[in-house]
């Protein structure tokens, strides 16, 4: 499979709660991480999604916030994931950042 997204997490349905139309999926990663996602109820039955499951959690980059201290800063976002920067490549319009997760 070729995806044009770069951050692939791979992982294990820790929890599954089906809503009315949408379901969240939480993903347990290995290094003692959690990821959540939303997704149609639909697509959890067609994708055979159960806790247990082995899944890919697929992120676009600009989807994406980095920041390099969390210290007091009051957040909407879900997922959190903590790690080391391990090298930025600078380009013409963005950089490219790759963190090290546990």
């Amino acid at each position: 499979m070729k995806v044009s997204a770069r951050n692939v997490f791979r992982g294990t349905v820790s929890a599954l709660r089906p809503g009315s139309v949408n379901a969240e999926v939480e993903l347990a990663l290995a290094g003692g991480d959690r990821l959540v996602a939303i997704v149609t109820k639909e697509s959890v039955r067609t994708l055979g999604i159960a806790v247990g499951s082995e899944v890919v959690a697929l992120v676009k980059a600009p989807w994406v916030m980095v920041m390099s201290d969390a210290s007091g800063v009051r957040l909407s976002a879900r997922n959190f994931l903590g790690g080391t920067v391990k090298s930025v490549a600078p380009g013409a319009v963005n950089a490219e950042v790759v963190i090290t997760l546990a």
